[in-house]
């Protein structure tokens, strides 16, 4: 991705979603969210979500917009956010990306970024050492 973007990053409750709604009312921009529960829909509490009130009448992207029954990767992501990027530059609009999920970031500005498929056996394999032997490793001290 050649163009140019914003992106606001950092921890929860940092204040990341009122500095993207100013900053895009400053440039002319549009919110893209790159948090991997704000997708959700129905998780507005859960994922401090923002509400009507704090987009500011920014136009916001990518919240609320999944089941949260549905599987969804960060291809999935980079797949369904790329258009949307693409619509907001080709109406003179600049992206700014907001959120804590760098890895969603990430898939869709490295090109390279490719679904490599899933390994069933590999999963299965995992979860039934993770019943037999517990989720999490022993502390070791």
């Amino acid at each position: 991705m050649a163009e140019k973007i914003i992106a606001v990053a950092g921890p929860t409750a940092s204040g990341k979603t009122a500095l993207a709604v100013r900053l895009a009312k400053a440039v002319g921009g549009e919110v893209v969210s790159n948090d991997s529960m704000q997708i959700y829909r129905g998780m507005v509490i859960g994922t401090a979500a923002p509400v009507c009130g704090e987009m500011m009448g920014v136009p916001h992207h990518m919240i609320g917009c999944i089941e949260p029954s549905a599987d969804f990767s960060c291809v999935d992501y980079a797949a369904a956010v790329r258009p949307i990027v693409s619509d907001i530059i080709g109406r003179g609009h600049i992206p700014v990306f907001c959120g804590g999920t760098g890895l969603y970031l990430d898939s869709v500005l490295n090109s390279d970024f490719s679904d490599s498929g899933k390994d069933e056996a590999l999963r299965a394999s995992l979860s039934e050492f993770a019943r037999n032997n517990g989720a999490r490793p022993p502390c070791r001290n």
